[in-house]
């Protein structure tokens, strides 16, 4: 007798629920936010170069570029956090991820190095509610063996994000090269 007519649902199907009704479905939207803070932090200290050339950005601008997402990050982290006590920390992850992908999808259409700057301090921002909501999630979620399985999942992420970071953008860098010629940079 087959999976089929046993229960009347084919087992893919059975586990596909089975997951989505367990804990373990929210790490992967978790650590999807954790990887996409630390990816665009590194793949624009990469890419700086080619910004700086395609928007005729000065050096200040591409500094403010890089180093205001690590400063609004880092200055509204425990602002955020306090946010999510009392708003939820389920919803400030649901907006800052939205805030988030919003944000970049700016600075990928930003004209000139000011709009960029502005859209990477939003992002800046986005990346504070995201990051206390996901780990405060985790010890929400999580318990005994599973939390300490889950934490070591978070803890992972950011490396393996630095890292692809680096490699995705060297390699973005080097096929505008080979496509468009060192008359690029």
């Amino acid at each position: 007798m087959s999976a089929i007519e046993t229960t009347g649902v084919p087992a893919p199907a059975r586990w596909m629920r089975s997951y989505a009704n367990s804990r373990w479905a929210a790490l992967p939207v978790l650590m999807a936010g954790t990887f996409m803070i630390v990816t665009d932090f590194f793949i624009v200290n990469v890419a700086f170069p080619s910004i700086q050339a395609d928007l005729h950005a000065s050096g200040s601008a591409i500094e403010w570029v890089v180093a205001g997402y690590g400063l609004t990050y880092a200055s509204f982290q425990i602002t955020a956090g306090r946010i999510g006590d009392h708003i939820g920390r389920r919803r400030l992850l649901a907006i800052g991820l939205l805030l988030f992908v919003l944000s970049s999808v700016a600075c990928g259409v930003a004209p000139g190095p000011a709009s960029l700057v502005t859209a990477r301090l939003v992002q800046g921002l986005a990346a504070a509610m995201i990051s206390p909501s996901a780990l405060s999630n985790l010890g929400a979620i999580y318990t005994g063996q599973d939390r300490v399985r889950a934490i070591s999942v978070y803890g992972m992420t950011p490396g393996l994000a630095a890292a692809g970071a680096a490699i995705a953008a060297g390699a973005g860098s080097a096929v505008r090269w080979w496509c468009h010629g060192p008359s690029c940079r």
